[in-house]
């Protein structure tokens, strides 16, 4: 009799181990790259993505988890450095959305560090190894377990900040901050980690493999959509691709520091999903601010480059140019009516941003539409009555720019020249 009583608790002892019963489960919803988009972009019919559409879905009862962690991988905020009222916006949006961790990515320094003061510092920005901004690690506490967040980005990704911006961070070696993270943690016995990762996916499999006290890596900065998960020394490596376009959701558990994932949800935000007021509202005064603030820029001398003064030699090209999309590019958006989104106006006019050409349809209406000037960098010099160009032939790298496979996914360098140039 006295074996068979100590028999089931011997049985029971080795299924609570193996299944870890008790052992809370935990809800991880991620994004990043969202690259400074607003709202969706609706080239080539591409609808997908906006803070609106975030916002909602981090509503529904899917998402909105009160014990749910919510992460964020960097690059919020745009691309390039030419926007920083929409930026604003951006940052005023991610407030709203009440991330837990935000990593630290190359765009979110685009501005110059007085901007990210003001706007980005007080997110909960993190990041291990730009040693002077954000926190090395954040830590939550989730149905009575410490998860800790950590971000670390490749400091050769920074070589695209102007150089005053650059001598002012104070960058470590990713692999050794991160030793040293972790060995904090250690003390502290905190055994949950997930990383933020900006080193890119060849990287992130290293890191997995080089440490295995990381739990999770949310991979961001890189901007392809891949189907696989990754598992490198029983740690998952997840991303959800550009643009923010999607909202990662992960369910399983912590278990011996690995994170046992049970569900991954990649939730698509397409034009199925209508958006938060309250964020539609914030958009809608950034689109009412846009006028007001750029008309007062002054144009410095330019010289006569227009299409009418290139045609003048250029007669054969530039009546070809007349058919082509480039010459229709600012009609495009007035039927889409978004003429007045900064991040279309980047690849509809002519060198928007810049202070000498395309500013807004009032003072510089001879700048819509991609010009001569976009792609051959046109000088004119009036003494000697001629003009000369930087690029004879654009580089594909440089058509690149806009023609992205997410919005011109037909695009063919040698198709899309013949149509501009014939």
């Amino acid at each position: 009799m006295r074996l068979l009583s100590v028999l089931p608790i011997i049985i029971f002892s080795s299924l609570f181990t193996a299944c870890d019963w008790f052992t809370p489960s935990h809800t991880i919803v991620f994004t990043h790259n969202t690259n400074g988009y607003l709202e969706d972009c609706g080239c080539s019919g591409h609808k997908n993505g906006g803070l609106h559409r975030r916002m909602a879905i981090f509503a529904t009862a899917s998402v909105a988890d009160r014990d749910a962690i919510y992460l964020d991988g960097g690059d919020v905020l745009s691309t390039y450095y030419r926007f920083p009222l929409r930026d604003k916006y951006v940052a005023e949006i991610m407030m709203m959305l009440q991330y837990d961790a935000i990593g630290v990515g190359e765009q979110d320094l685009i501005n110059g560090l007085g901007f990210y003061d003001r706007w980005m510092a007080p997110l909960p920005m993190t990041s291990a190894n730009l040693t002077n901004l954000g926190k090395s690690a954040r830590v939550v506490k989730r149905k009575g377990e410490q998860v800790a967040i950590i971000s670390l980005i490749d400091p050769q990704l920074l070589d695209i900040l102007p150089d005053s911006t650059r001598s002012q961070l104070i960058v470590a070696d990713p692999s050794t901050i991160l030793a040293a993270v972790l060995a904090e943690l250690e003390k502290k016995e905190i055994r949950n980690v997930i990383l933020l990762s900006h080193l890119g996916l060849f990287q992130d499999k290293q890191m997995a493999e080089q440490f295995p006290q990381l739990s999770l890596i949310i991979s961001a900065h890189d901007q392809d959509v891949r189907d696989s998960l990754w598992v490198v020394n029983e740690t998952p490596i997840v991303q959800n691709g550009p643009d923010g376009e999607r909202v990662g959701v992960l369910e399983g558990k912590f278990i011996d520091g690995k994170f046992r994932m049970d569900h991954f949800n990649r939730i698509l935000l397409d034009s199925t999903i209508y958006g938060d007021s309250l964020v539609w509202a914030k958009i809608n005064k950034y689109y009412a601010e846009t006028d007001s603030v750029q008309p007062d820029l002054k144009p410095e001398l330019m010289g006569n480059v227009s299409v009418e003064n290139c045609g003048s030699c250029h007669k054969a090209i530039t009546d070809q140019w007349l058919t082509s999309g480039h010459a229709h590019a600012f009609e495009t958006l007035k039927n889409a009516g978004m003429e007045k989104d900064s991040d279309c106006l980047t690849c509809h006019t002519t060198h928007y941003g810049d202070v000498n050409y395309f500013r807004n349809t009032q003072e510089t209406s001879g700048w819509v539409n991609v010009h001569c000037q976009q792609c051959h960098e046109v000088h004119v010099d009036p003494t000697a009555k001629r003009c000369t160009v930087t690029r004879d032939r654009t580089a594909e790298k440089d058509c690149r720019t806009c023609h992205t496979p997410e919005r011109s996914p037909a695009f063919d360098y040698k198709t899309y020249l013949l149509k501009a140039h014939g």
